[in-house]
């Protein structure tokens, strides 16, 4: 069943949620904001990820330079009001 990865991004930490296609949680956790760990972690708890998304934010493209978009939007990060 596919995966997919939220991520919290700040500076010291990342809290990851993995759910299924049906909306189910699968894993809830944090890492240390950097990407071979979080890439480690992704790896291990979402074996059919589908799509990655960082939650909105300031900081939500920070600590995750390896991770692109998946969904075709763009890799820009938008400015909030």
């Amino acid at each position: 069943m596919e995966q997919y990865v939220a991520l919290d991004v700040s500076l010291k930490e990342i809290s990851v949620c993995v759910i299924d296609a049906a909306g189910a949680v699968v894993f809830e956790g944090k890492s240390a904001a950097e990407p071979a760990l979080l890439i480690k972690l992704i790896q291990a708890k979402a074996p059919r990820l589908v799509k990655v998304g960082p939650r909105s934010g300031r900081l939500k493209h920070r600590g995750v330079p390896s991770l692109t978009p998946s969904w075709g939007g763009s890799d820009r990060p938008r400015r909030e009001p």
